[in-house]
C-alpha cells in the first residue's frame, strides 16, 4: 500500500512589496478624503466657540445697561467736538469698550488693575503711559479671542480706535506683542457721531463718550448689529492674502464703523484693519442688540449692512439680505 507523505503549507511572514505599496495608497486615499471632513468638524467647532464668544460679551453688554442705565461707552476718549484728535489723544484715557465690559464677563480681576478712569467725562493720560493699566492689558482673554484666527501671534498691536470731529477714522500702531488681544469690537454704525447731521443718523449702538440706552435703540434690538467680529489685519493686494501683520489689543478696543462696508473675502484693496471680517468661509459672526448672533454673509448690499449697523435711523431692511450659511 502506497503512503503520501504529507507537506506542511508554507507560511508567509509580511506583505510583499506590491501589497504593501497597494496599502499605503489606500491609507492616503483615505486621509484625502476625511482631511476635509475634519477641517470643517474643526471650523464648525471653531464658528460656535466664536459665537459663545459674542453671545458672552452681548449679554455683558446687558448686564452693564440694567445696572448702570446706558450701554458702556464704546471708547473713554476725546468727547464728540474737540478737533485734531490725533493731537490730543495721549490726553484721554483711551480706554476701549472691551476693558469696561471687563468686570460683565467675569473678569473683574483684571478690570480691578486698571487705574486710568473709565468716567467718560475726565480727561486723563493714555493707558499706555501707565504701568498698572499697561500691565493689565496683556492678560490674554480668551472671551475676546476667535478660535479660527491667530490674533496673538501677529507681531504689531493696534492700541485704539476713534472717530474724530473731523470725520477721520484712525488707530493707533504699535509694534509689540505683548498686549492681549481681541477679535471682536462693538458696532459704531456708519460713521459714529462726530456732530454731522448726514453721518450721525446712522450711529450705531457705540461711538466715542457713548451713553445709549436700550430705549434708544428705537430700529428695534433684533434689527440693530452691536457686536462683529475683526482681525485688524490688511492683505497684500497683489496675492490678496493676509499679512498676518496687525490685531487689535482688547484695552483700548471700542468700536468699528461700516461707512468703509464689509470686507469681502476677494478684496483688491489691501485695507481690512478698519472693517469687520473673520477667517470664517463666506460670513462674519455678529452679535445682535437681542442678545442673538448670526452668521452674516461677506457680500452683503452695503445700504442693508448701513442700515442694520445703525440703531435709531428709522429705516426698514430685509433682513434675510443679512444671512449667511
Amino acid at each position: 500500500m502506497a503512503h503520501l507523505n504529507s507537506r506542511p503549507a508554507r507560511s508567509r511572514d509580511g506583505f510583499t512589496l506590491i501589497e504593501l505599496l497597494v496599502v499605503i495608497a489606500i491609507i492616503a486615499i483615505l486621509i484625502g478624503l476625511l482631511l476635509p471632513a475634519v477641517q470643517k468638524i474643526r471650523e464648525a467647532a471653531n464658528r460656535m466657540k466664536c459665537s459663545n464668544n459674542l453671545k458672552q460679551i452681548s449679554l455683558g453688554a446687558h448686564t452693564y445697561e440694567g445696572a448702570n442705565g446706558v450701554f458702556p461707552p464704546g471708547m473713554v476718549n476725546m468727547p464728540v467736538g474737540i478737533p485734531d484728535g490725533y493731537a490730543v489723544i495721549d490726553n484721554y484715557p483711551q480706554i476701549g469698550l472691551l476693558a469696561v465690559l471687563l468686570p460683565y464677563i467675569e473678569q473683574d480681576n483684571v478690570f480691578r488693575q486698571i487705574t486710568s478712569t473709565t468716567n467718560i467725562n475726565q480727561p486723563a493720560i493714555a493707558y499706555w503711559y501707565l504701568g498698572p493699566d499697561w500691565t493689565a492689558g496683556q492678560y490674554r482673554i480668551s472671551t475676546y479671542l476667535c478660535p479660527s484666527d491667530t490674533a496673538l501671534s501677529r507681531t504689531n498691536c493696534l492700541l485704539g480706535s476713534f472717530t474724530d470731529a473731523g470725520g477721520q477714522y484712525g488707530v493707533d500702531v504699535f509694534a509689540t506683542t505683548g498686549p492681549g488681544r481681541t477679535n471682536y469690537m462693538g458696532v459704531g454704525g456708519y460713521f459714529g457721531k462726530i456732530n454731522y447731521g448726514p453721518y450721525d443718523q446712522y450711529a450705531g449702538i457705540f461711538y466715542n463718550q457713548s451713553k445709549t440706552t436700550i430705549a434708544s435703540v428705537t430700529d428695534g434690538t433684533s434689527n440693530t448689529l452691536m457686536f462683529g467680529e475683526t482681525l485688524g489685519d490688511d492683505t497684500d493686494p497683489t496675492t490678496k492674502k493676509w499679512l498676518d501683520q496687525y490685531s487689535y489689543g482688547w484695552m483700548g478696543s471700542g468700536f468699528l464703523i461700516s461707512y468703509w462696508g464689509m470686507r469681502p473675502e476677494d478684496d483688491p484693496s489691501g485695507s481690512g484693519f478698519d472693517k469687520f471680517t473673520s477667517r470664517h468661509t463666506g460670513v462674519v459672526n455678529f452679535a445682535l442688540a437681542d442678545g442673538s448672533v448670526r452668521g452674516i454673509r461677506r457680500s452683503i448690499d452695503y445700504t442693508t449692512y448701513v442700515y442694520a449697523t445703525a440703531c435709531a435711523d428709522g429705516n426698514v431692511y430685509d433682513a434675510s439680505k443679512l444671512s449667511g450659511n
